[in-house]
């Protein structure tokens, strides 16, 4: 925390748009493995659900506000509240591309701030590196929708697809067509980009 960071998850999402050239490098952005596909880079690493990410994490006392750019339900905000006890601050943004997006992208961050982005990938982590570019002090996780899974809102994967990789097919119970479709794109950019790089 006494440094500038963007955390995300690394699994089949981000890979298939990292290949793809919607999410670019960026020296501070680093990762947790959070889905099978991170064994393509972590292999000897477990994968950790980003739910436990945010079960676990403990804030210094450095840390004086969060701010929730994105989606947060009232459930959401209490147990970032209970969790935390410290000021929260959530702001929408606005329904669209990256490039709606940025122009709305007017956050100024101190040292004792730190950031949750609850977008899906790769949106959240274009967003996080635009601002990072932006702000000469940030912390930004890109916890998409944990916040939601670990407050009980929404159900977590169970133990037994968790083991073997098969989180995605939990998924898939709600949102299907968009789901779907999405894992068969980020599957598709991820191949190719694998192909590529042979």
């Amino acid at each position: 925390y006494e440094k500038n960071f963007i955390l995300s998850g690394l699994n089949l999402a981000f890979l298939g748009y990292y290949f793809k050239g919607e999410i670019t490098y960026y020296k501070n952005l680093i990762h947790w493995p959070d889905g099978i596909f991170a064994k393509t880079i972590f292999d000897k690493i477990p994968k950790l659900p980003g739910r436990l990410i945010m079960k676990d994490m403990k804030l210094p006392t450095e840390i004086k506000r969060i701010l929730v750019l994105g989606n947060l339900s009232k459930r959401n905000y209490n147990y970032l509240k209970n969790k935390f006890k410290i000021n929260i601050e959530h702001f929408n943004l606005p329904y669209g591309n990256f490039e709606t997006i940025k122009k709305e992208l007017n956050f100024n961050f101190n040292k004792n701030d730190i950031i949750f982005l609850t977008l899906p990938t790769p949106k959240q982590e274009q967003i996080a590196i635009e601002l990072a570019k932006k702000n000469n002090h940030y912390k930004i996780i890109c916890i998409g929708a944990s916040i939601s899974i670990a407050s009980g809102e929404e159900k977590a994967v169970p133990d037994v697809m968790e083991k073997f990789g098969l989180e995605f097919l939990w998924r898939l119970r709600t949102d299907t067509l968009r789901r779907i479709s999405r894992l068969f794109i980020s599957t598709r950019f991820y191949l190719n980009g694998k192909k590529n790089k042979i």
